[in-house]
C-alpha cells in the first residue's frame, strides 16, 4: 500500500518537474506561452463583444441561443461517430494512467472506485 502510493506521488513529480524544466530550459517556450495567452485574451475579447450584442439586441436572442445548441448538438454527433467507428482511440496511454493514478489515490482515501469515472 505504501509503494502505490510513493508511485503515485512520484508520477505526479515526475510530471510537474518535466514541466518545470521545459519551461526554464527553453525560451522558445515562453515566447509560445505569450502567443498562446495572447489568443485566448482574444477569444475572451470576442466572446464578451458577441454577448454584448445579444444583450444590446434583445430580439435575436433566440435565435441565437438555438445556433450555439445546434453548434454542441453536431460537436456531440461528431464525437460519438469517432467513439463508434474508432473506439480504440479513446484509450490512450495517458489517459488510462491518469485514470489509474486517480483510482490508486481513492483506494487510498477510502473512496468507493467506481469504474469510469
Amino acid at each position: 500500500m505504501r509503494d502505490i502510493l510513493i508511485f503515485a506521488l512520484l508520477y505526479f513529480s515526475r510530471h510537474i518537474f518535466s514541466i518545470f524544466s521545459i519551461a526554464i530550459f527553453k525560451d522558445n517556450l515562453s515566447t509560445k506561452i505569450k502567443s498562446g495567452i495572447e489568443k485566448e485574451i482574444a477569444k475572451k475579447k470576442t466572446e464578451i463583444r458577441k454577448l454584448q450584442e445579444l444583450y444590446s439586441n434583445p430580439g435575436s436572442l433566440p435565435g441565437a441561443i438555438k445556433t450555439q445548441v445546434a453548434m454542441k448538438i453536431e460537436k456531440k454527433k461528431i464525437e460519438l461517430k469517432n467513439i463508434y467507428n474508432k473506439p480504440k482511440d479513446i484509450f490512450t496511454l495517458e489517459r488510462v494512467g491518469r485514470w489509474s493514478v486517480v483510482q490508486i489515490v481513492k483506494l487510498f482515501l477510502g473512496m468507493p472506485i467506481i469504474p469510469g469515472k
